[in-house]
């Protein structure tokens, strides 16, 4: 399901960051790609867009930026295939309002930590659905 997809986890913790990275690759994601920062993340979009990741897996809770901040950035690029990027994040926080600006910014979804592989797998269906005919680009 998830094999013409690349896919970009953006985690701050390096021993969360490695299992995402490998719950991802069990899923059989055409490309796993992680970055330990927002400015990490950003590099992934400075590529030419056929590399591109075409879903973003991103913690909130990170500095000097956070996830939302990089969400907000994503959304505000002029570049259409990027704004629509779906982004599900990846946090130890559920209060209401954060996941309420989430929403607000135009998150495909959100997980709790500690997550497992079943319901990331549900939610990366979910995001994806609105590329059902194959990934942008």
């Amino acid at each position: 399901m998830f094999g013409k997809f690349r896919v970009l986890a953006v985690e701050d913790d390096n021993a969360t960051r490695l299992m995402l990275r490998r719950m991802l690759e069990t899923l059989e994601f055409a490309a796993v790609d992680t970055a330990a920062s927002v400015d990490g993340a950003k590099l992934a979009f400075q590529t030419p867009p056929e590399q591109w990741p075409n879903i973003v897996l991103c913690d909130v809770d990170m500095k000097p930026e956070n996830g939302l901040d990089f969400v907000a950035w994503l959304r505000a690029q002029p570049m259409g295939q990027m704004r629509k990027t779906p982004v599900v994040m990846v946090t130890a926080h559920a209060h209401a309002a954060l996941v309420r600006r989430a929403m607000e910014l135009g998150v495909s979804g959100y997980l709790v930590k500690p997550v497992g592989e079943a319901a990331l797998r549900a939610r990366l269906e979910r995001a994806i659905e609105p590329l059902a005919f194959g990934p942008p680009g």
